[in-house]
């Protein structure tokens, strides 16, 4: 371990000492007559907990070197090739920092969160085959369908690693990539319509949780454990497919989708005897990963008389299998439920008066959305997710504001989500731009809740001050 701190450390030296030599420009942009563009960043992000209610102070010391690249590998006016990569790492130091934050958890467990693990370093690779109207892209990659922002609701193609900042980063930095086929068709029909399917042969990945007694561990260390063995292996059996439809319609941008997949979150199994054997004396995977179908649809528009573009999306997720019981215990059954879910939101840049004057007459851009999701006729005994609580339905309300200063060297954010049941969150930050590399953010996660068993009253204690500095090149 400490060969690899020691490698890790004199790469992130020696790249930024090059960096600082080369002066302004980029470390390097375009090889080989424009056919290879290669960009990245090194990053540091600090989390410091101001609450000593769950062992340490300093969750997040976590060091990031980030490459990506683009080849033409053939270009013709009717036929192209394109490879695309992106290769990660990083390093986790808070365990070696604070001794405490250290304790808290499993060490064993560290390893799994401490550095990107095997293929994982490899985000994407993936082949851009262009023909006319026909476009096909194979390997590694994400599928983005969604409008929404703060919370995922069309965006059901990748999951999400949760083990160190929650969903309270960007999403191409949570999102993990997966090997599919996508393709679209451009159709000589009225409305630009395009047709995109998505073809998921054999790989599958669950939502990635931290281990207990981390800053973002949810669950016991048992059930962390089996959920992660219980993971169903790569094979044809976790076959996945969508399909998606796209028209411009008078200015209206309107998809519509369908998409047969698995859970990503796993629920428990209802063979009553290996469920109590897994937990009682070990040995078994007690976790399962069930099938449902989801059809939806987006739809985003401007409208010129408000100034603002109206968005939305929804859902509606048919047979998704929760788990059942008449006590809110063991033995568990499994009860397929039809859920409806669905998001309507405004983006709008404003003049606020007083404070637009005062930054020379810059709008701040303003985005509300509220989130609404419903069971559909819930079976009696139903045991709902973490957001849904108790109840059957689910209210959430989120503010973003942002505007820029000095040419937007500075530009100060804020997302505020709001859930109905009392749980909710807000992030502030500031960020500042420093020439064509450097860039430094200052902000906090502040989190509420009434239950530590609901939404993001899990994390009640996380309160935290956020620092990032990132190097570009």
């Amino acid at each position: 371990m400490k060969k690899l701190r020691t490698k890790f450390f004199l790469l992130i030296t020696s790249v930024f000492l090059i960096s600082l030599l080369t002066g302004s420009e980029a470390l390097s942009k375009e090889y080989l007559d424009g056919k290879l563009d290669v960009s990245g960043y090194l990053e540091n992000f600090t989390s410091y907990r101001v609450t000593t209610n769950r062992g340490g102070h300093i969750t997040n010391c976590r060091n990031t070197f980030y490459l990506e690249a683009g080849y033409k590998l053939l270009q013709n006016p009717n036929f192209s090739v394109e490879l695309y990569t992106i290769v990660r790492n990083f390093y986790e130091s808070a365990f070696d920092i604070d001794s405490h934050y250290n304790n808290a958890s499993n060490r064993k467990d560290h390893n799994r969160i401490r550095t990107e693990n095997g293929n994982d370093r490899l985000r994407e690779l993936y082949a851009d085959i262009s023909s006319g109207p026909f476009q096909l892209r194979i390997g590694k990659q994400v599928a983005t369908w969604g409008e929404a922002d703060g919370f995922r609701m069309a965006d059901i193609i990748n999951p999400l690693d949760l083990t160190w900042h929650w969903t309270f980063e960007a999403w191409e930095d949570i999102t993990i990539p997966i090997w599919m086929i996508r393709g679209w068709y451009k159709t000589p029909l009225p409305y630009d319509l395009s047709v995109e399917f998505i073809v998921i042969p054999t790989d599958f990945e669950p939502t990635r949780y931290a281990p207990e007694g981390t800053a973002w561990g949810p669950f016991p260390r048992q059930f962390w454990l089996n959920v992660k063995s219980s993971r169903p292996g790569n094979s044809s059996d976790n076959l996945e497919f969508g399909v998606r439809l796209r028209a411009e319609i008078n200015g209206w941008d309107v998809t519509l989708y369908n998409f047969y997949t698995r859970n990503d979150d796993p629920i428990f199994t209802d063979n009553a005897a290996k469920l109590l054997k897994g937990i009682l004396v070990g040995g078994e995977d007690y976790f399962d990963y069930k099938r449902y179908n989801v059809v939806g649809g987006t739809f985003n528009v401007y409208f010129d008389k408000i100034k603002s573009v109206i968005r939305g999306e929804c859902g509606y997720n048919i047979d998704q299998k929760f788990n059942v019981s008449s006590t809110g215990g063991p033995p568990f059954g499994i009860r397929g439920q039809d859920v409806f879910s669905y998001m309507i939101g405004f983006d709008r840049p404003t003049m606020i008066p007083y404070l637009s004057r005062w930054n020379y007459y810059r709008s701040y851009f303003i985005s509300m959305q509220m989130f609404q999701k419903y069971f559909i006729h819930p079976s009696r005994g139903l045991i709902r997710s973490p957001d849904m609580g108790k109840d059957d339905s689910q209210t959430i309300f989120t503010l973003i504001v942002e505007t820029g200063f000095f040419h937007d060297a500075i530009v100060p954010n804020m997302l505020v989500a709001y859930n109905t049941s009392g749980w909710g969150f807000f992030l502030p930050s500031i960020k500042y731009k420093y020439g064509h590399h450097w860039r430094f953010i200052l902000g906090a996660d502040i989190v509420w809740g009434n239950s530590r068993n609901e939404g993001t009253g899990m994390f009640k204690d996380n309160d935290a001050v956020t620092f990032k500095v990132r190097y570009e090149f």
